[in-house]
């Protein structure tokens, strides 16, 4: 055996070379022994059942995951429609929650606009109490005291209201006008009674003659003039004011103001208007029974 010199060493360390001759090997036969080939046989039939047996595994495990695929199939078309369905929900609810957004927006503009005009309307509701108030306050002022005016308002004959008020043209003492006329009446009945032929609506004044002048000139007949002139004076009764016995030569005139405040006293007191006195409609008419000539 000679070895290498150490400059052509490899990597792999130093190489040996032998020199023993080699003899040839013999050929190979093709015949096989009996107890290989029987061998042979056997192992292809396990062979085939074993393939047989895996391939129904394996067509079986084909059909497994075929029918796990459909399974898993249907599972994904429902889910997809339950996606579809889910989707369909959220846009409904969705455009539900854009409505129902807009409603409520609309719905806060409304109720800022109703409470300006509310803070509106109570700042014209305080100005208008204010203004009651002070009315008020001006109206306690210049209360009318009725006990104090109630003498001037009710007729001392009747002692009602005097919702038609006729006053005396000399003393001005007024009276309700039912009660003057009756007043009146009973003066004019008394004097009729003294003199029966007194017709007061054919009563004229007539105007003194020569003789009756010259005699009341006369003094020597002054006693028949003036027994003359107190029969022409008394010729009509003397009709005088039921408070104060003042001479009425006229008919009583119609106190309006007087009537305006009896207006106001009756609403104070919630007394209705009685039209009981037809005076107001016509005075001539009224009086003309005791001064004809008026």
């Amino acid at each position: 055996m000679e070895q290498v010199p150490k400059g052509s060493e490899a990597n792999t360390g130093p190489v040996v070379v032998n020199d023993t001759p080699t003899s040839p090997s013999p050929p190979r036969s093709n015949v096989r022994p009996i107890s290989t080939v029987t061998n042979t046989s056997s192992d292809k039939e396990a062979g085939s059942g074993e393939a047989a047996c895996s391939t129904r595994s394996l067509k079986r495990e084909n059909a497994d995951l075929c029918n796990e695929v459909e399974r898993l199939q249907l599972i994904n078309d429902e889910l997809a429609h339950e996606c579809d369905c889910s989707e369909t929900r959220r846009e409904a609810m969705q455009r539900e929650l854009n409505q129902t957004r807009r409603k409520l927006e609309k719905a806060e503009n409304d109720h800022e606009q109703e409470a300006d005009r509310l803070v509106a309307m109570l700042a014209e509701l305080g100005l208008q109490n204010h203004g009651l108030r002070r009315q008020l306050s001006e109206l306690q002022k210049v209360s009318l005291d009725v006990t104090k005016i109630s003498d001037e308002v009710h007729c001392e004959i009747c002692l009602h209201l005097k919702w038609n008020p006729w006053s005396l043209p000399y003393c001005g003492h007024t009276f309700c006008g039912p009660c003057l006329v009756d007043w009146f009446r009973t003066i004019q009945e008394k004097f009729r009674a003294r003199y029966p032929n007194y017709a007061p609506n054919e009563h004229r004044e007539s105007p003194l003659t020569d003789v009756e002048r010259q005699q009341i000139l006369e003094v020597r007949f002054a006693h028949q003039a003036f027994t003359m002139l107190a029969s022409r004076a008394f010729r009509r009764p003397r009709f005088i004011c039921p408070k104060c016995r003042a001479g009425v030569p006229c008919r009583p005139v119609i106190a309006y103001d007087l009537k305006e405040v009896v207006s106001l006293v009756a609403q104070v007191q919630d007394e209705q208007y009685d039209p009981t006195d037809p005076a107001e409609l016509d005075a001539g008419i009224y009086w003309k029974e005791f001064w004809p000539n008026a």
